[in-house]
Order: C-alpha cells, then structure tokens, then sequence
C-alpha cells in the first residue's frame, strides 16, 4: 500500500478511530485473518509489474529462484567491473535507468533485479525479510556465472537490505547506498498509525514473518549492523528528502568512518536523476 509508506498525511480523527477499531479487533479475534489482510494490503509494494528501458540497451534477462517466488534478474554490458544496483520498497529496476546508461559509458557490467513482489518478479507480497534473500540469491547466482562484484549501489530500502549481508561480503567492494531510510520500521508504525491502524495487527504480522525467517524482525534494523560499515561506503543523502530525514541518516553517520554526501532540492527520488550525484557514484 503506497499511501501507507509514501504518504506524511493524517486522516481525519473518524476515519482513524474506524480503522483502529476494524484492524484492532481483527488482530484480537481472529489473527490468522489479520495476517491475511495484512499481506494483502500492507505488505503489499504495489510496484508498477510492466516496465521497458528506452534509454540503454536492452538486457539479458535471468530468473533466480528464492523461497517466495522466481525474481527477475537484468544484466546490462559485458565489462570487467561487475556493478549490482539494489531498489527500494514499492520500486523496481527502472529507478537506475539513469545510472545504467551513465555506468555503461566506462568497462562495466551492470546487474540489477526487481525485489520479490515487485516490478516482474513474483507475486504481490513482499518484506524486508524477502527483499535480504533475494539480494543474497543475486549475489549467488552472479558468483556462480563467475564473476565477482566490484560495486553495489542502493536506493532506499536497498540499502538496508544490503546492510544485513554478511560484513565478510561487503568489505572488499565500493559501495554507495542513496536516501537510505534509517528509521524505516519507525517511519511505517508512524504512517500506520496516521492512517489508523491498531499497532497490534503490524506486530502479529512481522512476528509471524519473524518466525518463518527465524530471525526477530529487530535484527535488520541499521543500528545493528553498523560495523559493516567502513571506508570504502559511501553514503548519498538530500536534505529535502521526503522521506527519509537528512538528520537520521546525519546522526547515524556521525561517529562511522566512511564517505557521506550531502545534496539538496532533489528529494528521495530525483537524487537518482541527478548528472552531478550520478557522475559521483560512477567515479567511486
């Protein structure tokens, strides 16, 4: 549901209270219903699912199996530096059409992949937890065609699907992570909740996927992943970012040996559009 994730807006004090008590009631009474409500619409990306790049070459296409379904997996140019680019929530690989045809000017390969759930990938359900496997599976899957990755670059949640790979993968790679949302489970019960929904329905959802995983839900938060990060990051953020507050990712920062660059006017998605941050990345 984008209106939940991409949206500042509080409903009206009725429609709030309507939809605490239906969502509320729904997590008491009957919550294996509560979960199937909730992967029907709040785990729902709502990606766009047809796409076409016009603006680079076409790409060979691969599908890389994960638990949740079949991901589609793009591979751009046959250079010697392999580059992975990492989309964020209710996104797909389009986002980077920008960046694709500026990393095609140099010796470079560039991999890409819509999130399950998302673009051409499978299905309409998706979360974090889906997102890290098929960033894991991608990573395999280029490995075993043998080749090694020599740059990653995310936008938004990408970023921190990318910060839950182990830190032996990531420290022998350049890596820029763009408008990263720092407080990403905060920003959401924040959302939710202006929308209404009782908190009760996102907890016994998250356990459940929590569960499946194996893994508590608070692990993927940034915080716990900090010493991953090192030198060769480099961090992208605009201070109008809409979003994603320029100060969290600021603070965050504050005390990590690594790149950070600030930009401004642009917001959480034009920074991908941007000459001067795209000749940035391709530079690192």
């Amino acid at each position: 549901m984008k209106t939940v994730y991409f949206s500042n807006k509080q409903k009206p004090w009725l429609f709030r209270k309507s939809v605490f008590l239906f969502s509320h009631s729904l997590a008491s009474i009957a919550p294996s219903l509560a979960i199937k409500f909730s992967k029907k619409l709040l785990f729902n990306p709502f990606s766009r699912r047809q796409y076409k790049f016009r603006r680079v070459p076409q790409p060979q296409n691969y599908i890389v199996p994960i638990s949740m379904g079949d991901i589609s997996c793009l591979k751009f140019g046959n250079g010697k530096n392999h580059i992975l680019l990492i989309h964020g929530w209710g996104d797909t690989a389009l986002r980077f059409s920008p960046l694709i045809k500026t990393l095609l000017e140099g010796d470079n390969t560039i991999w890409c992949f819509d999130h399950i759930g998302h673009g051409n990938s499978f299905g309409s359900y998706s979360h974090l937890f889906g997102c890290i496997e098929g960033v894991e599976a991608v990573c395999e899957f280029i490995h075993t065609k043998g080749h090694r990755i020599n740059k990653i670059v995310t936008h938004s949640m990408g970023g921190l699907a990318l910060l839950n790979m182990p830190a032996s993968f990531l420290s022998d790679k350049k890596i820029a992570i763009i408008s990263m949302p720092v407080k990403f489970f905060e920003a959401m019960f924040q959302k939710l909740d202006n929308l209404g929904f009782s908190q009760k329905l996102m907890d016994i959802s998250l356990n459940r996927v929590s569960k499946e995983y194996a893994t508590e839900w608070h692990t993927l938060l940034p915080d716990a992943h900090r010493h991953k990060i090192g030198a060769d990051f480099t961090f992208i953020h605009d201070k109008d970012d809409e979003f994603s507050a320029h100060k969290n990712i600021q603070d965050f920062l504050e005390t990590l040996d690594c790149n950070f660059i600030s930009t401004s006017g642009l917001g959480h998605n034009g920074i991908m559009k941007d000459p001067a941050t795209l000749k940035q990345i391709n530079s690192l």
